[in-house]
C-alpha cells in the first residue's frame, strides 16, 4: 500500500496484491492512516484475506494495523 501524487493535493491511494494486481483505489488529497485503514477494511468486506501488509514504514501505520503483519 502506498499513496502516490500527481500534484499538490492530488493523489492515489493503491493497496495491491503480491503478483501487483489493484485491488483498491481512491482518490486523495492528504494520504492519511484512516484512508489505509478503510482500504483495509473494504478488503476485508470483499472476503479478501491478508495475510501481511507492506507499506512506508509510518509508525502509526503499524499500530492502526497491529491485527496483520506489518514489516518495517
Amino acid at each position: 500500500m502506498d499513496t502516490t501524487y500527481f500534484g499538490r493535493g492530488f493523489g492515489v491511494v493503491m493497496l495491491k496484491d503480491i503478483e501487483g494486481h489493484h485491488l483498491y483505489r481512491k482518490f486523495v488529497k492528504n494520504e492519511t492512516i484512516s484512508e489505509y485503514v478503510a482500504g483495509v477494511r473494504h478488503l476485508e468486506i470483499q472476503g479478501i484475506k491478508i495475510k501481511g501488509i507492506v507499506g512506508d514504514g509510518k509508525k502509526v501505520l503499524f499500530r492502526a494495523l497491529q491485527d496483520y503483519s506489518v514489516p518495517m
